[in-house]
């Protein structure tokens, strides 16, 4: 490699890193691979060594995991780097590769800050592997995009910025720099899929088309121009689809919805999620919504899910909700609330009071109620009534969600119901004109 190739690597990761220097905190992601180990050199090049952390994700899954760690915690050390290890078991969730990527993920989201950068030493060959690997998985536009350059993580954003260097490249440049890094002899294990693709078919693209990866780069930037358009119709759809925010998700109208022609059904069920900065579903997830749900009976509640979201419906609505989990309470169970306080309810549901000058529940921000929950049978009257009903029958009248009704908050005084939830105050316990009350707010763990 000569010397202007070598300029070429620094001036790539130089020109992606550009305007980063105000930012509040620089991770580098460093595994002590030859990837990250480039990476950590150009950064310290680049940044003062004193304002970098490397953030290393011990998986466990080899008998070199610890020595690796090791290594990588003493090139830090002569690199006057900070270091940051964090040890994972993503042995018994499934798919390993996918197992140890959402592990990793999960830790670069809980350390990165507010204004904060996490550099990834990802880079083009990585990309034609992306790539190849998902248009195997048939995927859409969205995943032949490959892994976009700069992206949002957490309260901070995400840069690739070898993405555009190959990986002869890198390993020439860290052998210039007499860099040492370990090698991860699992990579050679051609029963993972992303392996095989490196090691059996890339090689024959190579050969039979050797400026391959600008080839696969410039389809998947084609890519990334149709989702961008796809994800623009989307936004402008959206406008006449009655969106509503929701607990935990959104809604659309299912009629709304049945006025465009499928392919524009199948973007909006698609894009979705993405509202909620959740995965993009796959195509037989789209396909089995709008054939399961958007044909439904009225009075029936199908369910799609997918991964850690569902797709139901409830009357003429079409709903993305997180994953709900039905709160398994104990028999007769009573919390106690101080309303200026927040309450963290059993399965992560929160209850908040806020004061209001003229509506909400009558009692002041210093009082303690009880919470309990629905064990059948109970009876309230909703304040302007003329008298009670049983709260199954209410609960349905006010259009609660019936994902939503085993984990609906029961306000008590005295062993009497005074609200439920934020649907309603019930008769005597309102706030009446020019008196102050207070607003429930119920909401979800993922709202």
């Amino acid at each position: 490699m000569n010397d202007a190739s070598l300029t070429t690597v620094s001036s790539i990761f130089a020109h992606a890193c550009s305007g980063l220097n105000r930012s509040r905190q620089i991770l580098v992601g460093y595994s002590g691979g030859l990837d990250s180990t480039v990476l950590l050199h150009l950064a310290c090049g680049y940044f003062t060594p004193q304002r970098i952390m490397a953030v290393h994700i011990n998986h466990a899954l080899c008998d070199s995991a610890q020595s690796w760690q090791e290594h990588a915690r003493r090139n830090c050390a002569a690199l006057s780097v900070s270091f940051s290890a964090h040890r994972v078991d993503c042995r018994q969730k499934g798919n390993l590769e996918a197992s140890a990527r959402s592990e990793r993920y999960a830790i670069f989201r809980q350390q990165i800050l507010d204004g904060g950068i996490l550099l990834l030493g990802h880079h083009a060959n990585d990309q034609v592997e992306t790539v190849l690997y998902r248009l195997m998985r048939g995927s859409g536009s969205r995943g032949l995009a490959g892994m976009p350059k700069m992206r949002k993580l957490g309260v901070g954003e995400l840069l690739r910025p070898l993405l555009g260097v190959m990986r002869r490249d890198l390993l020439a440049y860290a052998q210039c720099h007499k860099l040492v890094w370990v090698d991860d002899h699992s990579n050679a294990d051609v029963d993972l899929d992303r392996n095989f693709l490196r090691h059996r078919i890339v090689p024959a693209l190579a050969e039979r088309w050797p400026d391959y990866a600008p080839r696969i780069s410039s389809s998947a930037a084609r890519s990334r121009e149709a989702e961008a358009l796809a994800q623009s119709v989307f936004r402008s759809d959206l406008n006449s689809l009655d969106k509503r925010e929701e607990r935990s998700g959104m809604s659309i109208g299912i009629s709304q919805l049945s006025g465009f022609d499928p392919p524009r059904q199948r973007n909006i069920v698609r894009c979705m999620p993405a509202e909620l900065n959740l995965p993009t579903p796959s195509l037989k997830i789209v396909t089995e919504v709008l054939k399961t749900l958007a044909n439904a009976r009225i009075d029936a509640l199908p369910v799609v899910v997918s991964g850690s979201y569902q797709y139901r419906r409830y009357r003429h609505r079409l709903y993305v909700v997180s994953v709900v989990d039905e709160p398994n309470y104990a028999a007769n169970v009573v919390l106690k609330w101080q309303l200026n306080q927040p309450l963290t309810l059993p399965g992560g549901h929160v209850l908040i009071s806020a004061e209001d000058s003229s509506d909400g529940l009558r009692l002041s921000a210093s009082s303690t109620v009880e919470i309990g929950f629905r064990r059948g049978g109970e009876r309230c009257r909703p304040a302007g009534r003329g008298h009670s009903q049983r709260l199954k029958k209410l609960l349905q009248e006010y259009a609660l969600e019936p994902w939503w009704r085993a984990s609906v908050p029961l306000l008590f005084v005295a062993g009497e119901i005074v609200a439920v939830g934020d649907l309603w105050v019930c008769e005597g316990w309102q706030a009446k004109g020019g008196e102050c009350g207070l607003k429930i707010c119920w909401s979800t763990n993922s709202a």
